[in-house]
């Protein structure tokens, strides 16, 4: 797609329409960016202790029920700006607390406010000229002490992609930084608290992020039994043994070659 040319929300919609049978695919046989990317959601729900969850861009609606599933209680509502993948999402996820709506998030799909937001490869897909729309309604949705979770590629995958198989880019493909990132967080008044390079694929090819808007500062809490608190101290204690014997070679070496005892 030509820069010079934005995609309409029409021709947005119809390029994912034509992604669900793909999708279904990734479903059935497993896809490795999708299932770290829900992990990473996962693991970040829990902590926080999130009650009601809108995950924008579900898709077929895997990750959203996964999330659903994974987190007793937990209320997911999932939107899509593609028609065909909400259909096929409501009649593969039926469930009580699952729901699922179409919405290019130009407007807010439904109210009341979420404790978490999550983009799992989305964001990147934004168009720039809807940004800042789009942000002022995930600051008007996101609670008062929420969590906007996101993967995104990273920019070293973005630009060999560019490189070497631009055709692998999709309809709107921008690329993600820390800075646009930053921006996000700014715009909904959070903070970006988490920025961190994984590997999928191939070293640092994709990024998952926290934005928070009431960051935690926190002693960890809970008793721990005594073979825990020995598993918490054996890297540390590794470490220190490691030191010393590092510390006692080269004390020999100086006494070898130079004649003097360091104390």
């Amino acid at each position: 797609m030509s820069d010079s040319v934005p995609a309409s929300t029409q021709a947005i919609a119809a390029y994912y329409d034509a992604a669900c049978e793909r999708c279904v695919r990734d479903y059935v046989h497993g896809n490795a960016r999708i299932q770290h990317a829900t992990e990473f959601a996962l693991a970040e729900l829990k902590p926080h202790r999130a009650n009601r969850v809108l995950e924008i861009g579900c898709g077929i609606g895997s990750s959203s029920y996964a999330m659903y599933q994974s987190c007793a209680g937990l209320e997911v509502v999932g939107v899509d700006i593609s028609e065909s993948c909400i259909e096929l999402a409501r009649r593969l996820f039926p469930h009580p607390r699952l729901e699922f709506r179409v919405s290019a998030m130009q407007t807010a799909p439904v109210d009341g406010e979420f404790d978490a937001i999550v983009m799992l490869d989305v964001y990147e897909h934004i168009p720039r000229l809807q940004v800042p729309v789009f942000h002022d309604v995930l600051g008007k949705m996101l609670s008062r002490d929420g969590i906007i979770l996101l993967t995104t590629p990273s920019p070293l995958h973005q630009a060999r992609l560019a490189e070497t198989n631009p055709a692998a880019l999709q309809i709107v493909d921008e690329t993600i930084g820390v800075e646009e990132l930053a921006r996000l967080a700014h715009d909904v008044d959070g903070t970006l608290t988490s920025f961190s390079y994984k590997r999928i694929w191939h070293t640092n090819d994709y990024v998952h992020s926290v934005i928070e808007r009431m960051p935690r500062y926190e002693r960890p809490q809970g008793r721990h039994s005594l073979g825990q608190k020995l598993l918490r101290k054996l890297p540390a204690l590794w470490g220190a043994f490691m030191a010393n014997r590092g510390r006692q070679a080269r004390s020999k070496l100086v006494y070898r070659q130079l004649g003097v005892r360091i104390p």
